[in-house]
């Protein structure tokens, strides 16, 4: 098994447009996930209504409609080696780590890097992670967020870690 990736901040709005746009340039589908209160997915069409739409948890870039599943790891097994991307949330003056990457069998299809690579290039990087209950800091110098996080949290947003509660200051 073989997989590519990286975690970022970026405003949900922005993970959403970029992904909207590669769908346009290269012929894909976008799927739009939801696990909660059930498992739900279906492709998506208009940029605004999924922006706004709290319960999509993670979009797929295909090139084939996807196969049918029951559940999240169905849906993800039957339909492995595409381009998984997950907004973080944004609600409450914090914003949620996202998440864009691929797992396959053997290969990773090239539009994938393509796509993962040209998405980096466009980011800033270097944070500090602090876990707010002990005061301990480390800098992460591979941690990537945008221009807009930049400013999101230069105006008063927290930058929050994919899991746990760890929190991300970008230096000045």
């Amino acid at each position: 098994m073989v997989q590519v990736g990286f975690q970022f901040h970026a405003r949900r709005r922005e993970v959403f447009e970029f992904v909207f746009d590669m769908a346009d340039k290269n012929n894909l589908y976008i799927i739009g996930v939801e696990w909660f209160p059930e498992f739900r997915y279906e492709i998506l069409s208009n940029l605004n209504q999924s922006v706004v739409n709290a319960k999509i948890r993670q979009m797929v870039l295909t090139r084939d409609i996807p196969k049918e599943g029951l559940s999240d790891k169905d849906f993800m097994i039957l339909n492995k080696g595409n381009l998984i991307i997950k907004p973080g949330n944004e609600i409450e003056g914090r914003i949620g780590e996202s998440d864009i990457g691929c797992i396959a069998d053997e290969i990773i299809d090239r539009l994938w890097i393509k796509i993962i690579n040209k998405y980096k290039k466009n980011m800033l990087k270097g944070a500090w992670g602090l876990n707010p209950a002990d005061g301990a800091r480390y800098f992460y110098k591979m941690h990537y967020y945008t221009e807009a996080a930049k400013k999101a949290y230069q105006n008063g947003y927290t930058l929050c870690a994919i899991a746990g509660n760890c929190i991300f200051e970008i230096p000045e």
